[in-house]
């Protein structure tokens, strides 16, 4: 363009211009001039209040300022200020000034416009203002924090070239035009920072409007890289926590306070038949406790619910109505110092029950007869001796009674032990199928039993002793000999005849004693050893 056309067109602007660079004033229009009452552009540069207004208004790089100069003869001018940039590369701007002529709506927009620029810079959250081109025209100082560039060195760039990566171009452009037809957009997405690092960000666009047009917008930015990292952790976390529950080789249940079931796993459907959406909002108590259980129940969830873990061995029953070993375990869930449910964890111990059983069948019975052996009689009469064992928590009477087969060594001298261990198994037998009352019968040595019998009167204990009497004095047919037995009783009652099972035991066996004693002197003045009377019959 001609110079004398351009000087024309640039002196006929109506509001007074500035063209500059940071280090100089370029030129400026007449009107300019008037306002400042300079003669001209040499005068103007240097006007130490032009240059140093100039200079405050490149460095903070606003788009719309308020500012004052005073003119040359001492006036205060209060003046809108805009700013264009004209040539990027080389830093060159023009420079729009308006005169406010009122002084309290110039104070009132220099006041607004000072509070938003303080709001602006010291958000804490990180803020650029864009062009409708994508250009930064601003950025704030949590801007620069977060994505590493000075405010300088982001104005006039391109916001994507600056810190969207490569493969987000496309996503970045559409939200952008998204912007531009007046759309707020809130994403979550990946940036990157000046030295390459890559961030997650919560990214908020607004389109700032003006006359129902849009001028450009301005993009808030919230760094959540901490927030999708511990967002990350929890989801591996409840990974870890879901695959443990489900991979669990105890059955388990998550309950409510109400024992309500929330979720069952695998092993919870293998154990009790189950599936998990018949399982999910029934009650627990339905689905597995049986009716003679269910206190036992109220008692662990009223434990669980103190914070307290409960563990017993009980019962519980499968879909199918058959009954369960198994071993319980509840745990609460604390959330917020709270108990919110609990876990009721599962054990199958059927087969642990079976071998304990048979282990205990073998510690307390004789192998020879099948009646109980001296440890568990003895255990029995122990319970019985201490209150807080007995059923009813107090003490109660017992009979026991004390029976030794008479000179039995000569059916095993005689006959052969095969013989003998028969006679013992067919007086055990007999034994059992004579008690009139409940109680127990065992075996407590060679020829000696013993039997235990709970509260009976004299007249009761007296009618028991004639019944197994009577069973023993009958002849018994073993390996085809009819052999008859005698056999010396004995009788020792709680707590007359003592406090402890030796004291018992040892009165029953010197009655017993006793009576064979007196027997022998009956029989045998001489005290010849023949009380045993055995015949030998020869079957027909």
């Amino acid at each position: 363009m001609d110079l004398y056309l351009y000087q024309k067109i640039f002196d006929n602007i109506k509001s007074p211009v500035i063209i500059s660079s940071p280090l100089s004033l370029i030129d400026c229009n007449k009107s300019l001039l008037d306002l400042l009452k300079i003669t001209d552009l040499n005068a103007a540069q240097q006007y130490p209040p032009l240059r140093q207004l100039v200079e405050e208004i490149l460095n903070e790089g606003v788009p719309t300022q308020h500012k004052s100069i005073p003119d040359l003869v001492g006036n205060t001018l209060l003046l809108e200020v805009s700013l264009l940039p004209l040539n990027e590369l080389e830093k060159i701007y023009l420079i729009e000034f308006k005169s406010v002529d009122d002084q309290s709506l110039y104070d009132e927009i220099t006041f607004i416009s000072a509070y938003n620029r303080e709001l602006f810079n010291n958000s804490p959250s990180a803020i650029v203002i864009l062009d409708n081109t994508g250009k930064i025209v601003d950025t704030n100082n949590s801007f620069s924090d977060l994505f590493g560039y000075t405010r300088i060195e982001s104005i006039g760039r391109n916001i994507d070239s600056l810190i969207v990566p490569n493969k987000d171009l496309e996503q970045a452009e559409d939200l952008f035009q998204r912007v531009l037809a007046q759309e707020r957009v809130e994403v979550n997405v990946e940036r990157q920072t000046k030295d390459q690092q890559k961030i997650d960000v919560h990214v908020v666009a607004y389109p700032v409007i003006i006359d129902k047009r849009t001028n450009g917008n301005y993009v808030i930015y919230q760094d959540i890289t901490q927030a999708k990292q511990t967002e990350k952790l929890l989801h591996e976390k409840e990974e870890f926590l879901e695959q443990l529950f489900n991979r669990s080789l105890f059955p388990t249940a998550i309950l409510d306070v109400n024992e309500t079931v929330l979720d069952i796993n695998a092993k919870f459907e293998e154990l009790f038949g189950y599936t998990r959406s018949e399982a999910i909002r029934a009650h627990i108590n339905q689905l597995v406790v049986p009716k003679t259980f269910e206190k036992e129940a109220s008692l662990f969830k009223s434990v669980i619910l103190s914070n307290q873990t409960m563990i017993a061995k009980t019962k519980r029953h499968h879909k199918d109505g058959s009954l369960l070993d198994v071993e319980a375990v509840g745990c609460p869930v604390l959330i917020g110092g709270e108990v919110r449910g609990f876990f009721a964890m599962y054990r199958d111990i059927r087969v642990e029950e079976e071998a304990l059983n048979s282990l205990k069948v073998l510690l307390n019975t004789d192998s020879l007869t099948g009646l109980y052996n001296r440890k568990f009689m003895y255990d029995e009469i122990n319970c019985r001796l201490d209150p807080q064992k007995t059923k009813n928590g107090y003490e109660q009477s017992f009979a026991l009674v004390y029976i030794d087969l008479d000179q039995f060594k000569q059916v095993n001298d005689t006959y052969g032990h095969e013989t003998g261990d028969n006679l013992l198994n067919a007086v055990a037998n007999r034994l059992k199928s004579a008690l009139v009352f409940d109680g127990y019968v065992s075996r407590i040595g060679g020829d000696e039993f013993l039997i235990l019998i709970d509260n009976l009167t004299p007249d009761q204990i007296s009618k028991q002793l004639e019944k197994l009497r009577t069973q023993l004095s009958e002849t018994f047919n073993i390996n085809g000999h009819h052999l008859n037995i005698i056999a010396s009783f004995g009788v020792a009652l709680y707590p007359e005849n003592g406090n402890t099972v030796d004291d018992l035991v040892s009165a029953a066996d010197s009655q017993m004693y006793e009576e064979k004693k007196t027997r022998r002197i009956q029989n045998n003045p001489k005290r010849v050893e023949t009380v045993l009377n055995i015949k030998k019959t020869p079957c027909n």
